[in-house]
């Protein structure tokens, strides 16, 4: 089944991000297609050329909606994150992932994701994270990139801190998503 959605730049919206996704995945059928078309030409139009798009999706029979089977990773990801479950987190990588820390330190594979997350986590005690923000964009089919923002607290710090990530998902031969890379950033 083929998808389609109407996509516009922060040149037109008060979001903080570069890409904002305007509408949501529906079915490209001919009407479908004719109205996202019209919608995205008026909006160039309107705020310049390139501020609008159409995005389209392939999304073969069968497989679950990519929305959420991506959500449903993110989720199952951040909870065991959050209780400190590190063999299911790390789960949820393939297995020659990369993840780039806070600190800007580069790990690779299932093992050193894992020593990264338990020495992250340790540091982390009683752990409340809280997403305010997640934007899935398809650069190509098989292959999301999540943009991610929200607060964090933990330890003995009374602050918030705010944080932020970036993961390449992609669908592996077995029809499961999981991240390819991650990388985050913390600031206070």
């Amino acid at each position: 089944m083929k998808r389609i959605r109407v996509c516009r730049s922060e040149r037109v919206s008060h979001s903080t991000s570069d890409i904002v996704v305007y509408g949501e995945w529906v079915a490209a059928t001919p009407d479908d297609v004719f109205d996202c078309e019209v919608i995205s030409n008026a909006g160039n139009e309107v705020f310049g050329p390139g501020t609008h798009w159409i995005e389209f999706q392939e999304v073969p029979g069968g497989q679950p909606n990519p929305d959420v089977a991506i959500n449903r990773l993110i989720a199952e990801s951040m909870q065991a994150w959050t209780v400190g479950d590190l063999e299911s987190h790390t789960a949820c990588f393939t297995p020659g992932a990369v993840f780039i820390s806070p600190s800007g330190s580069c790990y690779r594979g299932h093992d050193g994701l894992h020593r990264a997350f338990e020495s992250e986590r340790n540091a982390m005690r009683g752990l409340r994270i809280t997403p305010s923000k997640i934007e899935i964009v398809y650069p190509r089919e098989q292959m999301a990139i999540v943009l991610m923002e929200g607060e964090i607290q933990h330890s003995d710090h009374i602050e918030t801190e705010r944080w932020a990530s970036t993961q390449t998902v992609v669908l592996t031969p077995d029809q499961k998503w999981l991240f390819a890379a991650h990388q985050v950033f913390h600031s206070r």
